[in-house]
């Protein structure tokens, strides 16, 4: 039965500008060659082992994967989360009143701070009284305004004998107190010094 003769299609295969691959035009002139041969077989693919099914199918992946490759989701972008800085925290200082004493338990002390802002200490120095016989410990406190204490003590102190406590650099509390042999304790100072330059 001879072979009808196929018309050769003339429209040539639009590829965009930016798609042109050499392999794809290559496909689409051997399957207009195709059509030149029995069955649709092509001598160099018949040889091969490979029909143009099979080449239909491997370009279809192909162009697939392209697609897949370019449609991709952009990488999520972090956005900087701002944190929030606790300031610090600043108490507000008061002292109470101090303990009656008796006379015959009169404790005297001075209490001075340095000037100097990097070494702002308080100093408490023990000045004797009616009772340094009777006084067994002198306890010092002090309280910053950032709610922090440090305390420091003498026991059975001589005249011109201190405690250096670091204060802050604005005002803090100072509260001295006595404790007696006889088992006896007095408040003898409460009050608020302010550091001065």
């Amino acid at each position: 039965m001879p072979l009808m003769p196929v018309r050769r299609c003339s429209r040539s295969l639009n590829f965009p500008s930016f798609f042109r691959p050499t392999f794809f035009v290559l496909l689409y002139r051997e399957s207009v060659r195709a059509s030149e041969y029995p069955n649709g077989h092509i001598p160099w693919l018949r040889s091969t082992g490979m029909n143009l099914k099979i080449l239909a199918l491997i370009c279809g992946v192909a162009v697939f994967l392209l697609v897949a490759g370019c449609t991709q989701a952009p990488p999520a972008v972090e956005t900087p989360t701002a944190t929030q800085t606790a300031m610090p925290t600043t108490m507000v200082l008061t002292t109470e009143p101090t303990d009656a004493i008796p006379s015959d338990q009169g404790i005297l002390v001075t209490v001075s701070r340095e000037t100097l802002t990097f070494n702002p200490l308080i100093k408490v120095e023990f000045r004797g009284g009616s009772g340094i016989v009777l006084l067994s410990t002198l306890d010092v406190k002090v309280t910053r305004p950032d709610g922090t204490i440090e305390t420091g003590s003498m026991a059975e102190p001589n005249i011109g004998d201190y405690v250096e406590l670091t204060g802050s650099t604005a005002k803090d509390r100072v509260e001295v107190t006595v404790r007696m042999k006889n088992g006896n304790s007095y408040k003898i100072y409460d009050e608020i010094i302010e550091f001065r330059n």
